[in-house]
This record gives C-alpha cells, structure tokens and sequence, in this order.
C-alpha cells in the first residue's frame, strides 16, 4: 500500500505515516493492527502485510486501510477499501434435463445433464478449466469430463453459466450419487475449492439431454484514447453448450452505430473463436462511448443474457507525457593534487531537463566511497544549480582517486545514464609535516631620547614563517617592565603585519632603558629565537623646569581659584545662619510680652 504527501504539488520527504488496517467484519474476532512508514523523496510511503494462506477464508470480505499524518500541526489523511475472495468463484451446479428443468434421478446408459455457474470477482477477465466428476454409490469416479479450449470468465462478478452433459456408464453402481466440478488453472492448480450436488443413479428411463448455448465477449485497448487514435475491439465468440452452433452473426455497434458485421460459420461444442476491429476514431468527439457485440438467438437458447457483451472508450485530449529526467551535468574539483588533510571543493552542476518538478538525492564518491551527500534537492523544470561539496582527505591513504557525483533516480525516470557523472581524478600524496613559527621581524623607537613627560611610539613588525594560519600575542617591554600587548589573529602563512604602540613615560625615571617586543611561544613552535626581538637604548632625562613651568603654574593657579571660592561659600554661609537666628529670637519676644 502506498500513501504519498504533496505539498503544493512537491514532494514532502521523511515524513512519518500510519496506516490502520481494518479487517472484515465476517471474522470470529475483529482484526485490527497497525503500521508505520516514512515517505521517500519523492513523498512516498510503502507498508506491506500478508493475508493468511492457513484458514484462508479467515481473510475474506471487505478491508479499510486509514492513513494518517501530522505537518505543522495539522493532521491530514485517506482511505481506501479492497474486498479480499476468490478470483475465480464456481457458485452453483445444477442437475437438468434436456428442458432445463431440475432433475434428480438419471439413469447409468444415459445422461446427466447440468449447469455450472461461475463468477470471476476480479476487475479483468480470467481463464479456468473445469474438471467434472461422477461418482457413484460406491463412490467410485464412474466418469469425468474437462472444459477448457480458452474458456474466457468475464470481469466485474457477472455470472457465467455452462452447459454440458456426462454419460453414466452401465457399470455405475445405482444409488445416491454425486457430481463434482473443479476449477484449476493450466497448472492444476485449484482457484477455488470445487462444488458439488447430490443425485440418484437408476436402470431406468435414460435421457440424452442436449443444450444451445452461445457466448460473447468484447474487450477495448485502449479504453481512454485520444480523437485519431486507433482503438483496437477484441471480440470472443464461443459454443459453451453441446450441440454443434452454425452461422453465427456478430455485429458490433459504437453507440448503437454499426461498426463491424462478420459470420462465424461453424463452433463445435465448447469451442470458441477470436477476431479483432480496428476503429478509426479520427473526428470524433470528447467523450465516452459504448463498443457493444452481439449474436443472435438461436431456437431452444439455454442462456440468453451472455449474447451481448459491451464496454465503454473514454475520447479525451490526453495531457502532457511528463518526462522525469534528473541530469548531472558537470563535475569539477578545485585542485588535482593535494596533501592529505587538505580539503578539497568538488562543483557539481545539476539540471532537471524534464518537465515536472522533481526532489533528488545528490551524491559524490571517490571511486566508491562516498564523501557527501545532499538529500531531496527539489529542482523545477529546467532549473539548474551548482552544488559545492567539501572534501575533507584527512586519513585518506595515498593514490589516485575518481570522483563520481550520482544523482537518485526519481520515479518514473526512463533516462537514467545521464544520472552520474565522472570528472577526472584526484592525487592525494601523504601529509605535508606542519611548521608553526612567528617572528618579530623589527622594532624602533622614536624618538629615541625623551624627556619623563613625553610619550613615545613604538613600532613592530610580525611575519608568520610557518605554513599555517596562527592566531598570538605580542607584547613590549622597556627592559622588564611591560609596556602593552596586542593580539594578531589568524595571520597567514607569508603573512606581515605592522603594529604601533603608545609608551607614555610620564612616571618613568630618569635613566636608559632597553626596548623589546616578545611573542610567546606557540604550541609544537620549535624556532622560538626569532620571537624577541630588541631595539637597543632609550634614554628617559629629567624635565627641565622652564618647559614644567606653564604646567605648574595652570595647575597652582587653579588649586588657588578653587581655595578661594571654597572660602566664599563658606562665609556666606554661616552669615546666613546668623541672620536667621536673630529674626526668630525677635518673634519670640513679642509673643511673650503680658497684657495690662
């Protein structure tokens, strides 16, 4: 069974699907079980379960199978039924005389005559052989009797009846009696289990019944044609009784309208006869028509409802053909040699050169191992995309490798050898040896004398002399005293980089000092010499006092202003509190003074 999710008429890949399996109803007990399946990149789910093959009517009758998904929060979901039974399905059989009335008493020297009804349960028509057997009191099979020569069994459960007679030998012991029908295939192998009916054997009054039947059958190929398009009419003419039929008339009518008129001249007993018509449809109009077959009825007919067969030509303008064509166009790689551990880009250019948007797994291979891989990449038609893919070749043993990008066939895909495409190959030589070295290839100092107050620039030069990228800190000293650091990130192999500091000397004393301009060493750097590197003197001299002078005096002149304004406020404010305080000892006293 299979369940496929589209979103937007593209393929939803992963997704998880349930299936609830209902059995029939005709069960002892309910059967109901379920599965699961994740959908392909083309949005397809496929589960499968078997039917029984022990008590095998356990199975028959009706199935609902339910299936569910959950996207974004929705839950989304279909059905469907099957009904499970024999394909080819012997009903009845009946014991007649020559005027088709039951009879249950048949004389040995005579006939029995019977009918056989059968019913083919599938949609298409199936073949059988029937095996009829009497036995008599004794249970002895006293004849037998085979129908096949093509006996065509039509689709869709219409009944199908077949008429025949089986002489009793003389010998057949008298008594209750059976006769069984069996129906096999052309490997004897039973389509279903055979049927039987009881009757009586006598030594009297034998009869010698015969029976007129005729039979017709039509199939249509194909049965949905576009106006223009030859349809092909098979037609089954067929004697299913015993007499010999003469002269058969089959005319065949599209719509009524006759098409084809031809005799069949002669069909001995169960023999049949196959012809084909070639119907020109050009002109016609979109929709569907009835093809009907039929013969004429002929005197003392047993079954009359087999004369006539039809089925039905849908003329419609068929759709585009979709072609599902996935192309790997180009494959190319950014180097042809390489030292193991490097990695390796590989460009592969994808097309979808047919006419329905397809979801595609994109692979690539060196020689058969794969290195990545892009799943369900959705392509619109003509669409064409450049895909990167990274090699890593660390472990990879030294040689000389193909590279191979492989595109998943996707359904219904007839042109698979455009699907992979090989570009050239790849050299891998063993593991170039990692050299870590930094340096600090100069230094300066400027100016060079200075006076304690003034700042002094210095500048550095690094270069990364190893073959790989190196991240590290620089620091600079005067003697051993630190001045700053400064990181220098991923500086590449060759690489230089000029760097400038600010050393401000105002608490320096006075004296010569060495300037330096160190890199710690780095992990697995084995040249640690060229990480320092040093300038020579710097001379720091005391300031003399006329160049100090401006600045002393601004900084006294200030510390003076703000003495001063202190002191005002200070005064101002306590002459405040003084006059606050006469005026409320004033107030008092004239609230105190007595009345006289």
């Amino acid at each position: 069974m299979y369940f496929q999710v589209l979103e937007n008429n593209h393929p939803l890949n992963e997704i998880l699907v349930t299936y609830e399996i209902d059995g029939p109803l005709n069960r002892p007990s309910e059967l109901k079980f379920y599965q699961t399946a994740q959908t392909n990149s083309s949005g397809m789910a496929r589960t499968t379960f078997s039917l029984a093959t022990i008590n095998e009517t356990d199975s028959f009758g009706t199935w609902v199978v339910s299936a569910r998904i959950e996207v974004d929060g929705a839950i989304y979901g279909d059905s469907l039924s099957f009904k499970v039974d024999w394909l080819v399905e012997l009903i009845s059989v009946r014991t007649l005389d020559g005027n088709l009335s039951e009879k249950n008493f048949f004389s040995n020297g005579g006939f029995i005559g019977f009918e056989i009804t059968l019913r083919n349960n599938a949609m298409t028509k199936r073949a059988a052989i029937l095996r009829i057997t009497v036995f008599d009191e004794l249970h002895i099979a006293a004849n037998t009797s085979r129908i096949d020569n093509d006996l065509i069994i039509p689709p869709n459960k219409k009944n199908q009846y077949i008429f025949g007679n089986l002489y009793i030998p003389k010998f057949a012991v008298p008594g209750n009696a059976t006769i069984t029908v069996a129906a096999t295939d052309e490997n004897i192998i039973s389509l279903c289990p055979q049927i039987s009916k009881g009757f009586f054997i006598t030594t009297v009054n034998p009869i010698f019944p015969e029976f007129v039947d005729a039979f017709v059958y039509t199939e249509c190929a194909p049965t949905k044609a576009q106006p223009g398009q030859e349809v092909t009419i098979t037609v089954w003419v067929r004697n299913e009784g015993t007499m010999v039929l003469k002269n058969i008339q089959v005319q065949t009518c599209v719509d009524s309208s006759p098409l084809d008129a031809r005799t069949v001249a002669f069909l001995d007993s169960y023999q049949s006869q196959k012809f084909s018509i070639t119907w020109n449809t050009q002109g016609l109009a979109q929709k569907s028509y009835n093809i009907t077959s039929q013969i004429q009825t002929f005197p003392n007919e047993s079954d009359l409802t087999d004369n006539s067969y039809s089925c039905d030509v849908k003329m419609e303008t068929a759709e585009p053909e979709l072609i599902h064509d996935i192309q790997i166009k180009n494959v190319t790689c950014s180097k042809s040699e390489v030292a193991a551990g490097e990695i390796v880009e590989i460009f592969v250019a994808v097309k979808n050169v047919g006419n329905a948007t397809e979801s595609s797994d994109i692979r690539v291979y060196y020689d058969e191992i794969l290195i990545q891989q892009i799943p369900s990449l959705l392509l619109e038609s003509g669409r064409e995309v450049t895909l990167t893919f990274h090699w890593n070749t660390t472990g990879v043993p030294e040689g000389t490798y193909r590279i191979t990008a492989e595109a998943e066939t996707v359904p219904g895909e007839a042109n698979i050898d455009d699907n992979t495409y090989t570009d050239g190959k790849v050299k891998i030589e063993g593991p170039t040896h990692v050299v870590v070295d930094v340096a600090v290839t100069a230094l300066s100092a400027s100016p060079s004398v200075s006076e304690a107050y003034a700042p002094i620039q210095i500048a550095a030069t690094v270069e990364n002399l190893g073959n790989t990228a190196q991240t590290f800190t620089v620091e600079f000293h005067y003697d051993e005293l630190s001045i700053t650091s400064v990181n220098v990130y991923f500086l590449v192999p060759g690489g230089k980089q000029n760097l400038t500091v600010t050393w401000n000397t105002f608490f320096v004393m006075e004296g010569n000092y060495t300037v330096k301009a160190y890199i710690p060493p780095l992990t697995d750097e084995e040249n640690t010499t060229n990480n320092l590197y040093v300038d020579g003197t710097v001379s720091i001299k005391k300031p003399q006092f006329p160049q100090l002078l401006p600045l002393l005096s601004a900084t006294f002149a200030i510390i003076l202003l703000a003495g001063v304004f202190l002191l005002l406020l200070l005064f101002y404010s306590r002459r405040r509190r003084r006059r606050r305080k006469r005026k409320i000892r004033s107030y008092y006293t004239v609230v105190a003074r007595p009345h006289i």
